[in-house]
């Protein structure tokens, strides 16, 4: 998970012990906040912290999972010009599971980049879907239809992402709509089909090809670098092969 720079981070510890929820007792934890990966010995001492951003109080739940809560102030972006977003801070909890216990250290890394926006999103609807395939209405209504698309939407961002497209730097999704819409009625068919080969099943096959062409030959580009423009992509260098005989 990422934040942004220029807001406050929430953070959240839910203690375990063999796997399960655990309460821990009143304390003031040490949490401490790192820009590069302390040794544990500093981790411990805190030497070395952004001093700013050292936490001495967290709020408990008291009941199951018995998380304790803390908000660290805002980050500033130490590069705003720089084409490199995204960088890694570490976080440090000090704290004891029993009273009068031994410390114990839990360092996390939080990754942290620049607000990121898209300026356009597919816009598929559930019209779209029914345009696209006149009898999803028969088996699926118009609120499993809304569950469908947010489903939909989510594996399409994790196809993006899988491609090295970040989801935030897309500039032309709206290229994705019909994409969407197949990935959605793609999700409504595995949902209803029962046996291998059967008219969901056959129908599933079908709108995940659709869906994979659509992905394949939309034309998406993305703005790693904030510029407002599409990247360009790296030429490759040209090489020649003689053979001979």
């Amino acid at each position: 998970m990422s934040y942004n720079y220029g807001k406050s981070i929430t953070r959240n510890f839910y203690p375990l012990e063999d796997d399960e929820p655990i309460e821990l007792p009143s304390q003031a934890p040490a949490i401490y906040l790192y820009s590069s990966l302390p040794t544990l010995a500093d981790a411990q001492a805190g030497t070395g912290a952004i001093a700013s951003h050292s936490i001495s109080y967290w709020e408990p739940q008291a009941v199951t999972p018995y998380a304790r809560s803390w908000t660290f102030p805002p980050i500033a972006n130490p590069s705003p010009n720089s084409a490199t977003s995204p960088r890694g801070y570490w976080e440090v909890i000090n704290f004891v599971s029993a009273p009068g216990g031994q410390r114990q250290t839990v360092i996390n890394q939080l990754v942290l980049e620049r607000t990121q926006a898209l300026p356009e999103i597919p816009g598929t609807t559930k019209a779209d879907l029914k345009r696209v395939w006149p009898g999803i209405s028969t088996y699926i209504t118009d609120s499993q239809l809304d569950d469908f698309l947010q489903l939909a939407m989510e594996e399409m961002q994790s196809d993006f992402q899988a491609k090295g497209f970040d989801w935030g730097t897309i500039k032309n999704l709206s290229r994705a709509r019909l994409a969407l819409a197949f990935k959605t009625i793609e999700l409504a068919n595995l949902s209803q089909f029962k046996e291998e080969n059967d008219r969901f099943h056959l129908r599933f096959k079908e709108f995940q090809n659709k869906y994979n062409n659509a992905i394949a030959t939309s034309g998406i580009e993305s703005d790693t670098d904030g510029d407002g423009a599409a990247d360009v992509p790296a030429e490759i260098a040209s090489r020649t092969i003689r053979m001979v005989r």
